[in-house]
C-alpha cells in the first residue's frame, strides 16, 4: 500500500478510496439511464392516479396507541 501511495502521490485514506470507487464501478449493477425528466402529459396522469389533495403522515399511523 506505501508504495501504491508515494507513486500515486495519495495518502494510504485516498488510495483506499479510489481503490473502493474502482472495484464498486466494475463490479456493482448501474441503472441505465433514463430519459430525463418527466413530460406535462406523464407527471397529469401520476397525479391523476394518485391524488395530491391528502396529506398523508406515515408515523402517526405508524405509532397509534
Amino acid at each position: 500500500m506505501a508504495q501504491l501511495s508515494e507513486y500515486l502521490g495519495y495518502n494510504e485514506t485516498q488510495v483506499m478510496h479510489l481503490a473502493l470507487k474502482k472495484l464498486a464501478q466494475e463490479v456493482l449493477p448501474a441503472y441505465e439511464r433514463d430519459d430525463g425528466p418527466i413530460t406535462a402529459v406523464t407527471l397529469k396522469a401520476l397525479k391523476k392516479r394518485e391524488p395530491q389533495d391528502k396529506l398523508k403522515i406515515v408515523a402517526s399511523s405508524l405509532f397509534r396507541t
